[in-house]
């Protein structure tokens, strides 16, 4: 059985006219911060990988630079056990096939499907059944967009 994870969370209200869920509430994890690269490389150099933090990092500086590249060739990218990576478009709506131009589509961005493999399941369903939530602390002030100004959001 896997080790349930304690992982804290706060509630919050919407306060945007545009969204549907308009003065209802949510929750978001209440976010301990980001690791960067090097972080991130120092902390797996310390799980006895046998590898110094620098390579790890070098590692992932390369990754960077060869995920963009296969993206930018139409190919999506799968790292066995983590997910896939790939491109997605974003475009307003057309009549017909004819009236679709370039100029319909209004950006690209880099998408992430987790992995759902045996070993490693990173699915939605699975992290929620890997964590036991406890609420953080009262309701933080909401701003006009929805996010709260509690000083926790996701980035």
């Amino acid at each position: 059985m896997t080790q349930l994870v304690p992982l804290s969370y706060t509630v919050y209200q919407v306060n945007n006219e545009k969204m549907a869920c308009n003065g209802k509430f949510l929750a978001r994890t209440d976010n301990q911060g980001t690791i960067d690269t090097n972080g991130l490389a120092k902390h797996m150099a310390e799980h006895n990988s046998g590898l110094k933090a620098s390579v790890i990092k070098h590692v992932f500086e390369d990754f960077n630079e060869c995920l963009v590249e296969m993206l930018l060739q139409n190919r999506k990218v799968k790292i066995n056990g983590l997910g896939t990576f790939y491109l997605a478009l974003h475009s307003e709506p057309a009549n017909s096939a004819e009236d679709f131009t370039a100029e319909s589509i209004k950006r690209a961005s880099i998408q992430f499907l987790a992995d759902a493999a045996k070993d490693v399941d990173l699915t939605s369903t699975a992290i929620r059944e890997r964590i036991v939530l406890k609420k953080s602390n009262p309701l933080p002030v909401s701003g006009n967009d929805g996010e709260s100004t509690g000083g926790n959001d996701e980035p």
